[in-house]
């Protein structure tokens, strides 16, 4: 679900674009499901995805990006902070995430 790298952690990360409201709802699987309410079209669900996670751990959106899965429900994000930060910031809690 969240793996460290370098500079911060890369996060698993399912979508659901078109929502009527937007945020974190917990897991899928081995990923972090996020809602959104952009609709999949020209890298807007992306650009939401980004700009919440940014806001929620405390950075700027710029510096959160998806490294896989661009085009994918399932994304793979590089965020710029510790796991352990991003564990928190989602609420998604420790017990429920690999933190290495």
């Amino acid at each position: 679900m969240i793996d460290p790298a370098e500079g911060g952690c890369v996060v698993s990360v399912r979508v659901v674009p078109g929502a009527s409201q937007a945020g974190v709802v917990g897991r899928y699987g081995d990923e972090v499901r996020i809602r959104l309410t952009s609709p999949p079209e020209d890298g807007r669900a992306n650009a939401e995805m980004c700009a919440l996670v940014a806001r929620l751990v405390g950075v700027r959106p710029a510096l959160v990006e998806v490294v896989v899965g661009a085009t994918s429900r399932s994304k793979r994000l590089f965020v710029p902070v510790p796991a352990g930060t991003v564990l928190d910031a989602l609420r998604i809690g420790r017990s429920d995430a690999d933190d290495r």
